[in-house]
């Protein structure tokens, strides 16, 4: 759960930067940027803002997730997607050929045709 913790913290602020960088481009986001999580226990340690004794030794650097969800307007919201809906897992680890068809189902990935050195002979 706290590397899971310390990851929303990483995206957060990597989503408060693009959403600064856009900002200043005159290109206004006016929806929360959403991320993904498959840890709930993460998702409900951000949600709950509750300290536990479990959870007490974790910096308190990485509690800016926390401000951010809650701030207003919201410029972060969190979303739970299950294990098995995880379209990253084709590009982190070895799959089976059925959760491999559907993580390129997922990512939307189609053939590419490309041209071969043969066929421009």
């Amino acid at each position: 759960m706290e590397a899971e913790y310390i990851e929303l913290t990483d995206a957060a602020k990597e989503a408060i930067f693009l959403r600064k960088l856009l900002a200043s481009l005159n290109m206004d986001i006016n929806d929360p940027t959403m991320i993904l999580t498959d840890s709930e226990s993460a998702l409900d340690h951000v949600k709950n803002n509750v300290k536990h004794a479990r959870t007490k030794h974790i910096d308190t650097r990485f509690h800016y997730i926390r401000s951010i969800y809650a701030s207003s307007p919201q410029q972060v919201d969190l979303k739970h997607v299950p294990y098995s809906e995880q379209a990253v897992d084709i590009l982190t680890k070895p799959l089976g050929i059925n959760k491999h068809a559907d993580a390129i189902k997922l990512l939307q990935l189609t053939q590419f045709p490309f041209e071969t050195a043969s066929s421009r002979i």
